[in-house]
């Protein structure tokens, strides 16, 4: 715990990691409050990977900011959902939230998100990387259209179930730049509210997997892995028989102009934010030829 009063003697914050569900409901009221489309489901599955990379800042015990760093490996951290109340901001308490994630994350390569205008200042503070720029795409689905057309012959594409756990984790290791995550994977299958997971076989091989989940409005798809773009709209397919409301919507973080972007444009999606930038302290190495969703954007990505 760090007690802080930098910039504004008026305001007496303190920083400690949040680990209570009540501070977590707040965090997802900011969030929401922003159109970020958050649910307390994610926070529980990073919480349970990493329970020391959640941070929440407080005055007068109240909660008022939020950030995060999950440390996946001894060499690798992502961060993200950092946010302050409007009535908070200014105050030097993001600051604070920032200093105390650092040394959570120490010398570890550290990938964080950033808007356009924050690039520069960004290159600045040492994430001199610029990984690669995605989209978060969103728009109603007209489900019965998209799902009459004609399916592909040459694979099978079923729901996911414990069985096929050992050749997605393979498959998932063909692609990501933290091998293996098989602890991350299993808590997200498990514990994701109400997801459903298809995967697609062909000659008894994984050769796609992807993800549906509810979220606070619609539903987000991620990730969407496959070999090719047939399987992709395969998997969106299945995906989307598993949701009852014909018109739902439907999220999807997608990599500028991309195969994932020229999907999402056919099930209607529009972009509703500017594009941001995936940058990290180091180089990173990934496949991004199989991936038409990514996982998340706050505390993941690919």
């Amino acid at each position: 715990m760090s007690y802080h009063s930098k910039f504004d003697l008026r305001t007496k914050v303190v920083v400690r990691q949040s680990t209570e569900r009540s501070e977590w409901e707040e965090l997802v009221r900011l969030a929401n409050a922003e159109n970020w489309n958050e649910t307390i489901s994610d926070h529980e599955v990073y919480f349970n990977f990493d329970p020391k990379g959640i941070f929440v800042a407080l005055v007068d015990g109240k909660p008022v900011g939020f950030t995060a760093a999950i440390n996946w490996s001894d060499d690798f951290a992502v961060g993200g959902l950092s946010i302050v109340n409007k009535q908070y901001r200014g105050r030097g308490i993001g600051h604070a939230l920032w200093e105390e994630r650092l040394k959570h994350v120490g010398d570890r390569n550290f990938m964080i998100f950033s808007a356009p205008n924050r690039i520069e200042a960004n290159k600045r503070l040492g994430f001199t990387a610029e990984i690669c720029r995605f989209q978060m795409m969103s728009g109603k689905v007209n489900k019965a259209k998209y799902l009459s057309r004609t399916e592909n012959d040459y694979n099978v594409i079923v729901p996911y179930e414990e069985g096929h756990f050992d050749g997605v984790l393979a498959y998932d290791n063909l692609i990501h730049y933290i091998n293996p995550r098989d602890r991350f994977l299993r808590l997200w299958f498990a514990h994701k509210n109400k997801s459903r997971v298809a995967v697609a076989m062909a000659a008894d091989q994984v050769v796609g997997y992807g993800c549906i989940y509810p979220t606070y409005e619609g539903y987000r798809i991620g990730p969407l892995y496959a070999d090719s773009g047939d399987i992709a709209a395969g998997l969106l397919r299945e995906l989307l028989d598993t949701i009852p409301e014909p018109q739902p919507t439907i999220t999807m973080a997608v990599f500028s102009d991309s195969a994932g972007f020229k999907l999402a444009k056919e099930l209607n999606l529009s972009c509703q934010t500017p594009y941001e930038t995936a940058m990290c302290r180091r180089e990173i190495q990934f496949r991004t030829d199989k991936i038409y969703a990514v996982f998340d954007t706050q505390l993941t990505f690919v």
